[in-house]
């Protein structure tokens, strides 16, 4: 009498783990993601943060608080800021200053009083085409939205 496994005892077994590993990577991806969000939120909590040491050293004025480079005056941006933030969610990704958001960029808007800067989240996909986003401003806010920043808007809505 020989002993081994049937063909299909092999092809059973071969299905449930193939439904197994599924699961488990599908629940890998998904705490991948989040754990990147958490990344683009611990910036963009460092460059709200930053901003408001902007907004002392540069005399009580946010404007060019968006921009990657020091200013004249030693004062530091937040550009570089939102620039790691954003490549967190697409490695090419630039910061966009004063125009309108959108969904696949990170967005910074300025003025001598206020500012406020979002980027994609990369966890979540909202019902509207595209990524939730993170944003923040000079109010202290710092929360995810369903809509982009539009031009001159300088809080999160």
């Amino acid at each position: 009498m020989k002993k081994g496994f049937t063909l299909i005892e092999l092809l059973v077994v071969i299905s449930i783990i193939s439904l197994l590993s599924s699961v488990v990577l599908s629940s890998v991806s998904n705490a991948r993601a989040k754990g990147v969000d958490g990344a683009i939120k611990s910036q963009m909590l460092s460059a709200r943060t930053q901003a408001e040491l902007y907004y002392a050293y540069n005399g009580n004025d946010y404007r060019n608080v968006c921009t990657p480079d020091p200013q004249p005056n030693g004062a530091k941006p937040i550009g570089k800021l939102l620039l790691v933030a954003g490549k967190y969610y697409l490695s090419t990704m630039t910061v966009v200053i004063g125009s309108a958001g959108a969904f696949n960029q990170t967005t910074c808007h300025e003025s001598p009083t206020a500012w406020a800067a979002e980027t994609p989240l990369k966890g979540s996909v909202s019902g509207v085409g595209g990524s939730l986003m993170w944003c923040i401003d000079s109010t202290g806010a710092s929360k995810q939205e369903n809509s982009n920043l539009p031009q001159g808007i300088y809080s999160c809505q």
